[in-house]
Parts: C-alpha cells; structure tokens; sequence
C-alpha cells in the first residue's frame, strides 16, 4: 500500500499540472440544435467525452443565437438576449464544480464556421490546472487588469489567460481610460512569459437604453455585464502565438514625425494623411472609411508588423469625419490609442480580397504550429482568435463560400489534426510579436491571431 502510495505521489509530481490527470488534453464540440438549453447539454457532453476519461478541469463556449427580428447581410447581428443566459447555466450543470466561462461570439472549430446559430465548447482536461474568474471593468483599467491577475494567481504554472470582455473594455472614450493599462495590468502581476489571448463579445445592437459598448459575459453558469472573464489555465504548456492578416504593405515606410495621443500630425515631416495616401496609392477621389478598410503597420520586431487602423481624419478644410471643425490641423489622422513619435510604420494595402483572408489564415495557422515544433514541443490545441470585420468582409467578397476553417486554418494544419476553437471577436487583444511601447501584448484589429497550445 505504501509502495502505490508513494509512486502516486512521484507520477503527480512529475505531472506539476493541477494534480493527478496525465496529459494534458483538450477537446470541442459544436451543437446547432434549435433550443439553445439541448445544443448547450450536447455540446458539453459531447466535448466531455472527447476527453476519452481524462478529468475535466475546466470548460469554455460560445454561443450565438439570432433574434427573430435579426437582419440579413454580411455585417448583420441581432443576438438573441435570452439564449446566453439558458446556455450558461446548461453548461455548468453538464460537469458540476468544474469552472466555466463564455461569451456570446460567432464560432470557429474545426467543424467550421458557426455563423448562424449554436453553441461550442471548449473542454479542458487532463494533466492541467484551471481557475474561472470574472472582474468588473473600472475606469482605472491598470486595477482591472491587475485583480484579473490575481484572481488566476493561485493557477499552478499559469501559463495561459484565456478572456472575454465587452467592447467597453477598450473602445470607451472617458478621462483617465487608459485601455492598455488593462493589459499591463494583467502582465505585470502575472507569471513572466504567460500569454493573454481573448477578444470581445457581442453588444446589443439597436438598444438604446443601454450603452452601444455594452454586452454581456458568463462565469460559472451565471450572466455577467460590465466584466472580464477568463480561465487560468497551467500546467507542462507552451504557448506558441502567430499573427497574420490579408494587407500588403506598400514598398517604403514610413517615420511618425509629429503625433499627439491617438493622433498622428505628420509622417516624415509631412501632413500624415498626404504622405498616406500617396505610400498607398490612393487616388484623388478615393475617400477615406473609417477602422475598416485603411490600416497601417506598427513594426514592433523584423517582420512583424502591429495592425492600427484609421478611424478618424482632418479633411483640408479642416473638419473631421463627422464634419465638425477639428482641434488638429489638416491632414491628420487617428487611431485607436496612442502611437508615439519615431514610430516606424508600413502603409497597409488591400483588404478586398477574399482569397488574402484565407491565406493569412492559413499562414498564421502553419506559422504558430511550426514555431511549436521548432521548440521541441507537441500542438494539442489550436486557439484562434479572428476579427468580425475579416469574417464579415470574407462574406461580403465570397458569399456561398467563406468558410474561413475549411479554406484557410484546416489549410495551414496540414495533415495535423487538432482540435481547433476561436472566435470572431469585437475587439482583439493578445501578444503582438515584439514590443511597442514596452509592451508585447496590444489590442488588435483586423487581425488573425493563432495559439498553438502544445506539451512540453
């Protein structure tokens, strides 16, 4: 009896991951039964015995059900309020006093793309450790971050923060929102080198007795509003992360000479938007859109490149998009948080492709798998977090044949076979390939951002 008891001991030793449970192990299911409660069940027991008898530790969805009313066309969403909350509380009873988080987002697994409804579920098991956690959003984001931080702490050998938030996270205006300090927040106070992967769900389109940036979240069967949720997730892991997305930049960058904030004055000494449209070849009559169509490139290391795209402009009578006299001279631009002076950026072409969608997909995807195997270490997951607008726009471009699984991430697998799970979110935000600003993570638009969870 002693003898089993101490080999016991030696084999949950040598596992380091959250106690006994072997390998870590990961599995998906998808259910697009019409009542939100059945898919919930079946989508949860379906991924639980996926797990071929591993112990769960931990369970992570998506759901999206349209309401009735919902519009069609390629950037039309109207969730269902009422079936978020049936299927969180369905999938914490499907394995009772195991964590689980959600958020209500359009699915990508290895079954394909969820788009019109249902439910899909991450399951995890096995040789690993998990904590659920959900933290109210503050306007101080840097006591956000670091309480989500702290809530995950006790995870053994944290080495991955899976989360979901609301589009208030990092898209409200207010004075003092910092958005990346929610970020810091969350990378200062954890282990060196876990990585922050996760994006927003879905706000409430057409309500106007709440805020636009508003949404809703799920934490251990409950419904959460104004929160981040996450799951720690620890154990004998590496986190591998690639990130691609379907512009070209244009052959000479350019240097930001002159910004303020969010604002850039000038590139290489000249108004920004002039020395813009000219790197990108716009012609005269070509109008700027705006966070959807003109981007540009951060260059955060060699070869990689941090997405930022134009929301804002000072046209030359020196008004803004909205037609309001603007506070900054003509030929200014605008971007989601702050760019700084002397930041080296590629002018980003194109985004009207469908087929460059599907192969930066399936770069990214190919990318993250070899740098695992590069690092000596075995792919049993990939997590994909992607953009509603290159979903939508792959639509719009290839309607009858978008299915950014089958054409893009299965075409970079190969001939591997894993389970897949991501998401279209409203907002991205994970490791951006070098640093910018002292920062390896960023909020993200318009990118296609892969994890390739493997064992050491």
């Amino acid at each position: 009896m002693r003898k089993i008891i101490i080999w016991t001991l030696l084999v949950c030793a040598g596992v380091l991951a959250g106690g006994c449970g072997g390998k870590p192990t990961f599995a998906t299911a998808v259910s697009t039964e019409a009542d939100p409660a059945i898919a919930a069940w079946r989508a949860a027991r379906q991924a639980i015995d996926k797990l071929d008898g591993a112990p769960v530790k931990g369970l992570v969805f998506t759901v999206y059900y349209p309401a009735k009313d919902c519009p069609t066309g390629a950037t039309s969403y109207m969730p269902d309020p009422q079936a978020g909350g049936k299927v969180a509380a369905i999938i914490a009873s499907a394995a009772k006093g195991v964590p689980s988080v959600g958020s209500r987002v359009q699915a990508l697994t290895a079954d394909g793309m969820l788009m019109g409804r249902g439910v899909a579920v991450l399951a995890i098991g096995g040789g690993v450790d998990c904590k659920a956690a959900a933290v109210p959003i503050t306007g101080d984001r840097l006591k956000t971050g670091k309480t989500l931080a702290v809530a995950v702490s006790k995870v053994n050998r944290l080495k991955l923060i899976l989360a979901f938030s609301e589009m208030r996270l990092n898209f409200e205006n207010g004075k003092g929102i910092r958005a990346n300090d929610f970020l810091r927040g969350v990378l200062d106070f954890s282990p060196r080198g876990t990585v922050l992967l996760g994006g927003n769900g879905m706000n409430l389109p057409g309500k106007t007795d709440i805020s636009p940036l508003a949404g809703e979240q799920y934490y251990n069967g409950k419904v959460v509003s104004g929160h981040v949720v996450a799951m720690g997730i620890g154990g004998p892991l590496e986190i591998v992360t690639a990130r691609a997305n379907e512009f070209v930049p244009a052959p000479k960058t350019a240097v930001v000479t002159k910004s303020d904030g969010p604002w850039i004055i000038t590139l290489d000494h000249k108004p920004a938007a002039e020395v813009y449209r000219r790197l990108r070849g716009m012609k005269d009559s070509e109008k700027f859109i705006s966070d959807c169509k003109y981007p540009v490139g951060l260059i955060v290391s060699p070869g990689q490149a941090y997405l930022r795209m134009i929301l804002d402009w000072v046209a030359p009578d020196g008004k803004n998009k909205a037609g309001k006299k603007a506070m900054f001279p003509p030929g200014s631009l605008r971007f989601r948080g702050p760019i700084a002076k002397g930041s080296h950026m590629e002018i980003l072409k194109g985004g009207d492709d469908a087929q460059a969608i599907l192969d930066s997909a399936k770069t990214c995807t190919s990318q993250a798998l070899a740098a695992a195997r590069d690092k000596k270490a075995d792919p049993v997951l990939l997590l994909v977090s992607d953009c509603f607008f290159r979903g939508a726009r792959l639509r719009f471009h290839r309607p009858g044949r978008e299915d950014e699984v089958k054409d893009g991430i299965a075409a970079g697998m190969g001939k591997t076979s894993l389970p897949v799970f991501g998401f279209y979110a409203f907002g991205q935000f994970g490791p951006i390939g070098g640093k910018y600003q002292g920062m390896s993570h960023g909020f993200m638009q318009n990118t296609f951002l892969a994890a390739a969870v493997s064992v050491k």
